[in-house]
């Protein structure tokens, strides 16, 4: 969720109880549109933003200390991303360029991102 100072925040499931939630935690950075998260091939959600200087970052659990640091994943982009899993289980990125393109970045099978935005063509 954003919070009203822009920074991330989360809650999570204590029991199996369906109404069993912690408080909300903060993540800290500073979002500019609403967050998308997913789960990857590891079981990990993973959480994808855009910042104030309008670039993509991403953020996600970690096995034993929580949550990761933000982590920037370059370009410029307009909106909030979209997080889909492809029929790999694998994570794929879609957003809205800075310059009006449509760009993809997709997570491999052996947990990398592949290096670049891909350009997928105009809106």
């Amino acid at each position: 969720m954003r919070r009203s100072d822009n920074a991330m925040a989360h809650a999570w499931h204590t029991t199996t109880a369906a109404t069993a939630w912690s408080a909300w935690g903060n993540l800290g950075g500073v979002l500019t549109a609403a967050p998308s998260a997913g789960r990857n091939a590891n079981s990990r959600i993973e959480v994808f933003v855009r910042n104030d200087r309008q670039g993509a970052h991403h953020i996600w659990q970690h096995t034993t200390t929580g949550w990761t640091g933000w982590v920037e994943m370059g370009g410029t982009i307009q909106g909030a991303p979209a997080v889909v899993n492809n029929n790999l289980n694998n994570l794929e990125i879609y957003v809205v360029g800075g310059e009006g393109f449509y760009r993809q970045v997709q997570l491999q099978v052996d947990g990398n991102w592949t290096n670049a935005w891909e350009l997928l063509g105009k809106p």
